[in-house]
């Protein structure tokens, strides 16, 4: 439980340094979560197989690796951990920008649509922060996708007990 709360801690600093909008100390944080993370799993592993055996223990991480958060921080620690470092980039979202109408003066061809073109050349597309960091290949907040991995490991610890 100590590594849980030491890896929300984490969660919590990366939380206050991305409003503060200071990116390196957030990675900092988000690479201290995810040795935290690590430690969880490899702890929750151990003890299991010491208090309840190794099959018991096996079927815990066979649990871990087939839920989708965790098995996804699992694979982005490890990255980390063993390699050059887990890709994240800012959130953002692509809308197509809203084409400006052109007006057909229906007298003056009789055969020009009253309701205009349904593709305009002078639409485009708007990109626009969307606020938060997320890993490259998952959707979800840093921040969110950490919490829902924590909560969900507080929930097979409680079935363990």
């Amino acid at each position: 439980m100590e590594k849980i709360r030491e890896a929300r801690f984490f969660l919590q600093q990366m939380g206050i340094y991305e409003k503060a909008l200071d990116t390196e100390k957030l990675f900092y944080c988000l690479s201290a979560f995810l040795s935290a993370f690590r430690t969880i799993t490899f702890r929750l592993y151990g003890v299991t197989e010491h208090k309840h055996g190794k099959e018991k223990a096996q079927l815990l991480l066979s649990q871990l690796k087939s839920h989708p958060d965790i098995a996804f921080l699992m694979t982005r620690r490890d990255v980390e951990v063993h390699a050059d470092g887990a890709l994240v980039f800012e959130r953002f979202t692509v809308h197509a920008a809203d084409p400006v109408p052109q007006f057909v003066d229906k007298y003056a061809d009789r055969f020009a649509s009253r309701f205009g073109p349904r593709y305009y050349p002078q639409a485009g597309v708007v990109i626009r922060p969307a606020g938060g960091w997320q890993f490259g290949g998952n959707p979800k907040n840093l921040i969110e996708l950490g919490r829902n991995a924590l909560s969900a490991i507080e929930e097979f610890i409680r079935q363990l007990a």
